[in-house]
């Protein structure tokens, strides 16, 4: 954040959510694929990261989050099994934490009416009834113009 009189600026609240239909089918030859990336580009304290995933999908993957330099589309590579770090990749320490079952799921503290923002969007798209599994990132920002990939984790692969 910009320095300045703390009272002339409140802080506000960005929000959004992508929907993705149709996701990629399981690679059988890979344990890992990709499910998203985009670069962080608005500055702030905070970043909190939901993935929802339907229960009937994928039913055995975790998720993890990478963080990489801005590049063509191949930089959005997933982790390595083997642990070897590409050049691109960005060392930020981070923690994914599974979400709880229960009337809070979509809740994030301090976010007023995001939960109903995300149950009235699940209705609309038809999706009010499916039950879902979700994972949280929440961290301080890390540095502007990185990209943030999320990719599933197949361990019956």
């Amino acid at each position: 954040m910009l320095a300045g009189d703390p009272s002339l600026h409140t802080p506000s609240q960005l929000t959004s959510a992508m929907h993705i239909r149709n996701a990629w089918p399981i690679q059988p030859e890979s344990r890992t694929q990709s499910l998203r990336g985009y670069v962080l580009h608005t500055p702030c304290r905070q970043i909190v990261r939901d993935v929802y995933i339907a229960e009937s999908l994928y039913p055995d993957a975790t998720p993890q989050v990478s963080f990489v330099l801005p590049g063509p589309r191949p930089s959005m590579r997933t982790p390595s099994e083997d642990g070897r770090r590409h050049y691109s990749e960005v060392d930020l320490a981070r923690s994914i934490e599974h979400r709880p079952a229960g009337p809070q799921f979509y809740d994030i503290p301090g976010v007023v009416n995001h939960s109903a923002v995300v149950r009235h969007v699940l209705t609309r798209t038809g999706h009010s009834l499916t039950p879902f599994r979700g994972w949280r990132l929440a961290m301080t920002y890390p540095v502007s113009l990185v990209e943030m990939v999320w990719s599933l984790t197949h361990p019956s692969h």
